[in-house]
């Protein structure tokens, strides 16, 4: 099975042991931290990033959806996120994106569920981007212009949400 097909699994097993009948950033989430052998996860775990932690909060903010399903679909958002996983694995040169894309571009989307967690644990974005990106053995050149526009696209952002 390829890495997307196992994601989606473990996606899917995240959504169905919370209740859920949808998939959202927050199993994206999930689905990286279930899989142990992930450097995405082994990041994570090195700022202090747990499976059982980011489930607990999970249930916390989202709650238990109580709900049975045969099908689970992705919602509009985290389509977008494994769309721009997509991107962000181009963008590093490399073919298929992986847990740490999807990590990638869950901090890139910047809202929702895992961004509300990450900042609960105390986890540097910045960093862990850098830490993500440091995994992946991306070349120096493509690193650095990889890490300046993430950047100047954070800056840009911020500045927006500022009142």
């Amino acid at each position: 099975m390829s890495e997307s097909g196992n994601r989606m699994s473990r996606d899917v097993q995240e959504a169905e042991r919370l209740g859920h009948n949808y998939i959202g950033c927050e199993h994206l989430l999930l689905g990286v931290l279930a899989n142990e052998e992930s450097p995405a996860t082994k990041v994570l775990a090195t700022h202090g990033v747990a499976l059982q932690a980011v489930r607990d909060r999970t249930d916390a903010i989202v709650g238990d959806g109580g709900q049975d399903s045969v099908r689970w679909s992705y919602t509009p958002r985290a389509t977008v996120v494994l769309k721009l996983a997509e991107v962000e694995a181009e963008r590093l040169g490399q073919l298929e994106p992986t847990d740490a894309h999807v990590l990638l571009a869950l901090i890139t989307e910047g809202d929702g569920v895992p961004m509300h967690i990450l900042a609960e644990l105390g986890v540097n974005v910045g960093e862990l981007r850098r830490d993500l990106v440091d995994a992946l053995d991306v070349p120096n050149d493509e690193r650095h212009m990889y890490l300046r526009q993430r950047s100047a696209y954070e800056h840009a952002r911020r500045l927006r949400r500022a009142p």
